[in-house]
């Protein structure tokens, strides 16, 4: 099991397939439960529901609480604070379990590495966002600190900068130990919310290490009356390219004939942007 966990947290392109979880989301190993990005929700409503619905799950089941700290450790251990993370914990706290959230990075640290005066959809609009997070359409800046806020005026307990090496089960019983290099944790369940986006994704072709290929955008005001290509047809990279197309020359380049996952937003802003948009593989922003 440790093997496996350690592939998953250090795969971020993903090669094999997604892990196995049943309709509750827990996966083949009992206890350990998978929701997010890793789980098929990478929206960031949808990764919340995923959290939501987990959390009340796991609080319904008569063994949730273990009543007093003891051996016991903690009611549920959360992996990664990111949107379906951090909405699993605090609506598990707010049903009576002693939780607890490590976090490799930074709170949110995702959406944290978003390109400045990033804006965050709270897509799909036809979907009520569910559980204790606030989600509305903000600037990235603006969420991370409601965010933050949430968590401090819920008391929720989130160790950032302390990465998870190891899950173990414990000796003579259902529950886990999670092993950080601060210590080592005991929990009834573990929820693993890590994603698959904290690395940037690579093409695996020649000349993509090259100095002037880069894999993150974090400022676009830096760029400036440059001829840039913008690779990917999702909504980070038509995001991207739409900022950058401000002050630059932007080319985005994409394999299919048409952009048909991104968000109707971003399809309004990328047609304003370019006009008479034919389909194709490359088109021209000015």
């Amino acid at each position: 099991m440790t093997n496996w966990i350690r592939a998953i947290l250090d795969s971020p392109n993903m090669p094999s397939r997604r892990p196995e979880v049943n309709e509750k989301l827990e996966s083949n190993i009992k206890g350990l439960y998978i929701i997010g990005d890793l789980a098929g929700a990478p929206v960031v409503k949808l990764a919340m529901a995923h959290g939501n619905d987990v959390a009340e799950h796991i609080a319904s089941l008569p063994d949730a609480r273990s009543g007093g700290r003891g051996d016991g450790g903690w009611d549920l251990l959360v992996i990664g604070a990111g949107a379906a993370g951090l909405n699993c914990a605090l609506v598990a706290q707010e049903r009576g379990l002693r939780v607890l959230v490590l976090e490799k990075g930074k709170l949110a640290n995702t959406i944290e590495d978003f390109p400045e005066g990033k804006w965050v959809y709270a897509e799909p609009d036809s979907t009520v966002p569910k559980g204790k997070l606030w989600l509305d359409g903000a600037r990235k800046e603006d969420l991370i600190a409601r965010w933050n806020q949430i968590v401090r005026d819920n008391r929720l307990d989130v160790r950032t900068e302390e990465g998870v090496t190891a899950i173990h089960r414990k000796s003579g019983s259902s529950g886990f130990a999670v092993a950080t290099p601060k210590g080592t944790y005991a929990a009834r369940r573990v929820v693993l919310a890590t994603g698959q986006r904290g690395n940037p994704r690579k093409l695996r072709v020649p000349g993509e290490d090259r100095e002037h290929v880069y894999h993150r955008l974090y400022s676009p005001r830096h760029y400036s009356e440059e001829d840039i290509l913008v690779v990917g047809g999702g909504n980070s990279a038509i995001e991207a390219a739409i900022t950058l197309s401000e002050q630059n020359r932007v080319t985005p380049s994409y394999r299919g004939i048409e952009f048909s996952r991104i968000f109707k937003d971003n399809e309004r802003s990328r047609s304003s942007c370019i006009g008479q948009f034919s389909a194709g593989t490359r088109d021209r922003l000015y």
